[in-house]
């Protein structure tokens, strides 16, 4: 129907993706860097995992 249309549902649809895994990257990071630091890793790990 209308073109512009489609072209915004494919970039808010593209950045919602790329914002999901820059997501994704930071936090990984962020817990490597919290886990290393941490001498509690096997505890806040089990429960990091399925919260994040």
């Amino acid at each position: 129907m209308a073109m512009w249309m489609y072209t915004v549902f494919a970039v808010l649809f593209g950045l919602s993706l790329l914002r999901g895994f820059a997501w994704g990257v930071v936090t990984d990071l962020l817990a490597v860097l919290y886990h290393s630091g941490n001498r509690h890793a096997e505890t806040t790990k089990k429960e990091g995992m399925g919260t994040r």
